[in-house]
């Protein structure tokens, strides 16, 4: 319990630092990813489609609740997948869409248990995560290294078994994949991004980064990286400072997002869910990373974002 205390003091001075960092958000990340040509891509059999069936994984998370929500109405075919299938059944009681639930646990599922999860699934989002220091979150091995790194890397290893298998025309494979990860996985140098990696958080999501941008040229998929600010407002499935003082948006639904990793700020937890679903049913919005802050000045229809993926990958629109 002490040690639980001690965490949330630092990411209370993390957090507060976050929102007003000095740096310039415009500056250039050192560490690159390296990109995937979008051009192969863009308009072939890649698109994701209402209809098409989507595993999500972190379903029970705040993000992940609202992206499996948002895709269900929107007509896809949702795969909640989560450890605790009665718990994240009863979040989704009355609320409809069509949604199925698959019991997984990352940490001792192997690949070919995630394989079986996710056969003739067309996108796969990743919406896992644990808290950045040592929490009672961590108990049962539920680490930033086993749960940012190693289950991203199983799902990736799954997504290999199943997509070897069909070919390129294939509905079966997998076409898309979103990794949902956080601002300073290219700053972790920098505070106070380096304050919250001391427990290696970051590493980890950057690691699994990478691992996706690889895994997408080798098995021919399109990926999309999202780097949220800190996740605030509900739902609250998580222990952090967000969580205990009740930090709300401020009931606006404007977002800036910026190719990379400058951006600074909270990011509202429904505004991330709405940004990734509408990464995921661009057509246009592929093997492209980007950071996702609020900004109420800056209100998006579905047309202006689908322009700004658009700019993102350097189609003129």
């Amino acid at each position: 319990m002490f040690s639980c205390r001690i965490a949330l003091v630092i990411a209370f001075f993390v957090a507060a630092a976050i929102p007003c960092s000095p740096f310039s958000p415009s500056a250039s990340p050192r560490n690159k990813l390296k990109r995937v040509s979008s051009s192969s891509s863009l308009f072939s059999a890649k698109f994701l489609n209402p209809g098409d069936s989507i595993a999500v994984f972190g379903a029970s998370g705040g993000v992940g609740q609202l992206i499996c929500g948002k895709l269900a109405n929107a007509g896809f075919k949702v795969v909640a997948c989560t450890r605790d299938t009665a718990k994240t059944q009863e979040s989704f009681r009355g609320k409809g869409g069509d949604i199925s639930f698959a019991k997984i646990d990352l940490i001792s599922a192997n690949e070919r248990e995630i394989s079986d999860v996710i056969t003739a699934c067309q996108g796969v989002v990743i919406a896992t995560g644990t808290t950045a220091f040592p929490t009672t979150k961590w108990r049962g091995g539920n680490t930033p290294i086993q749960i940012d790194l190693e289950a991203t890397k199983k799902i990736l290893s799954a997504i290999h078994r199943i997509n070897r298998e069909l070919d390129e025309s294939d509905e079966g494979r997998v076409k898309k994949v979103l990794l949902l990860t956080s601002i300073g996985t290219q700053r972790r140098e920098q505070f106070p991004f380096l304050v919250l990696n001391l427990f290696k958080v970051l590493d980890c999501k950057r690691a699994a980064e990478e691992a996706l941008v690889e895994a997408s040229e080798n098995d021919k998929f399109t990926h999309v990286i999202v780097r949220p600010g800190r996740l605030i407002g509900g739902p609250w499935t998580n222990y952090d400072l967000a969580r205990l003082f009740k930090i709300e948006n401020q009931g606006g639904e404007g977002v800036e997002m910026e190719v990379g990793d400058g951006l600074v700020g909270d990011a509202s937890r429904d505004r991330v869910a709405q940004v990734c679903f509408a990464a995921l049913a661009s057509p246009v919005c592929s093997n492209v990373d980007f950071s996702v802050v609020d900004d109420d000045k800056r209100r998006m229809d579905e047309d202006e974002m689908g322009a700004s993926f658009g700019k993102m990958v350097g189609l003129e629109v």
